[in-house]
Formats: C-alpha cells, sequence, structure tokens
C-alpha cells in the first residue's frame, strides 16, 4: 500500500464512514461455491453516500502489464491526503467478456477491503483450503438460470405470493420461467367460446380494445389462463412465467396480472 505523507484527516473521515456503513445484501449467488455475495452495484449503493458526506472518494483505474491486468484502488480526501494499492488480476479468458468480467470482481473485492465492508460470506477458509463440499446436483440446479448461469433466489410479495428471481451484473432481475408444461383449463372448448363469444372476439379490432379488454373480470385462475390463451395465445405455463409474481386464486391479483399481460400483448 502506498499513501500520502500524511492520513490523519483521511483516516478520521474513514472512521465516520466505517462507523456508518450497513451491511451490503447479498443478492448474488456464486454457482461454483453455491456461497451469497454482494455483486458490485450493491457493494456502491451502500458506500457513496457516508463517501461523499465526508468529503472521500474512491478512484479505481487499470493499467496493462505483460498478460495480466493491473487494477488500482485509491481512496482520496479533501484535505489532499490519499491512500491506494493495486491488485494484479489474471482473467481466465482473454476477450472482452473476459476482462470485463475480472475487472468487475477485482473492483468488488478492492472497494470492499479498502472501506472494510464484507461483501463475501465467510467459510472460515474452506474453500482457500479445498475443502468446499459441493451441494448435490438435484439442490443445486433445482432453480437454475442457464442464461445467466446462477442460481435464482425465492421471493415472497406482501401477498405471499412466491417466485424464484436474482440480480444481473446491471442490476437487473431475472425471473425464472417455469417450465413449458402444458397444464389443463379444466374448461371445455365450448365453455370457453361461451365465456369469450364472437362479440368479444373483436375487442380487439376495436379503437376501444385495451380498454374493453382491461374491464373483463374473470371469476377464478382457470378463466383468466383462458382468456389469455383466446386473446393472445399464451398456453397456461406461459402465463405463470409471464406473471410469477400475482397470486392467480386472488381476485385483486388478477386484475393486476391481467393489466401487465395486456399491457404486452396488446396490439390492437
Amino acid at each position: 500500500m502506498e499513501q500520502s505523507q500524511e492520513i490523519n484527516e483521511l483516516t478520521k473521515a474513514l472512521s465516520v464512514v466505517q462507523g456508518n456503513l450497513k451491511s451490503a445484501r447479498k443478492d448474488a449467488e456464486n454457482p461454483f461455491f453455491h456461497s451469497r455475495y454482494a455483486d458490485l452495484s450493491t457493494v456502491w449503493e451502500v458506500c457513496r453516500k457516508p463517501l461523499s458526506e465526508n468529503g472521500l472518494a474512491v478512484i479505481q483505474v487499470n493499467d496493462v502489464w505483460g498478460e495480466s491486468i493491473v487494477l488500482e484502488t485509491m481512496l482520496t480526501h479533501t484535505s489532499g491526503q490519499w491512500v491506494r494499492g493495486r491488485l494484479l488480476i489474471s482473467p481466465a479468458k482473454v476477450d472482452p467478456q473476459g476482462i470485463g468480467s475480472a475487472m468487475t470482481y477485482a473492483r468488488r473485492y478492492a472497494l470492499s477491503a479498502l472501506l472494510g465492508i464484507v461483501a463475501d460470506e465467510d467459510d472460515d477458509g474452506e474453500a482457500a483450503m479445498g475443502r468446499v463440499k459441493d451441494k448435490p446436483k438435484s439442490e443445486s440446479r433445482e432453480h437454475w438460470c442457464t442464461e445467466h448461469n446462477c442460481a435464482f433466489t425465492e421471493k415472497t410479495n406482501k401477498d405471499g405470493a412466491k417466485w424464484y428471481s436474482h440480480k444481473t451484473s446491471d442490476g437487473k432481475w431475472c425471473n425464472e420461467r417455469k417450465a413449458e408444461k402444458e397444464e389443463p383449463l379444466n374448461m371445455t372448448e365450448k365453455e370457453v367460446a361461451d365465456l369469450f363469444g364472437p362479440e368479444k372476439e373483436e375487442v380487439s379490432e376495436a379503437a376501444d380494445g385495451r380498454a374493453a379488454l382491461l374491464e373483463l373480470v374473470f371469476k377464478n385462475a382457470g378463466e383468466f389462463k383462458s382468456a389469455c390463451l383466446k386473446h393472445f395465445s399464451l398456453q397456461p405455463s406461459q402465463v405463470d412465467a409471464e406473471v410469477p409474481e400475482y397470486d392467480l386464486s386472488k381476485q385483486e391479483q388478477r386484475k393486476k396480472a391481467w393489466a401487465q399481460i395486456v399491457g404486452v400483448y396488446f396490439k390492437g
């Protein structure tokens, strides 16, 4: 580590920051060690305001050293005092994606270490000793995102409805799409036709088609899914994947889910 000649003002400010830092939420999951950690955006979310309020700023820049990358992280204070450290990174894949992934990983570790933020679960050195026990495949892959190669986390809304989701590297949420398994509608074709007769088939062609669709009320989840099939050609399993956060057995939840479905699929 390198530092300015004096760091008393910087240390004083940093002590205030560390006294006010909140724990970083561990929303992401390591698919190899099956451990949870706080991603880079979450770490910054925790420290950005306390740093700014106490005259501190973090600067992270990188340089190339042979086939490796050097990340320099500097903590500066408005007094002109500073400390900095360097971290050598060797990406597993030397391409834009591999380098970007390694840089994000290094920035998270360097920032957390510099400010004293705990962003990973403590395994008492087991991973470093090579003694991490893998979870059974049936458990670790039960709710797995093949697009981002990580596990989904169970979420619950205020009404008790559950679904699975995970946070992506850009701070967005990716919801689990249930397996394409067709579910019975428990309604005959005649019952569907009676429920959504010819006069309602013309709704999508009317000028106020969207408003007319939004006014439809369904007695149960079966009617709701029938409407999705009739108007938008959505199979029951596709409906579940589109609105996992809503409990379709409840009328108010069906109303919100229907508004979401219409908003996405209605073409007018």
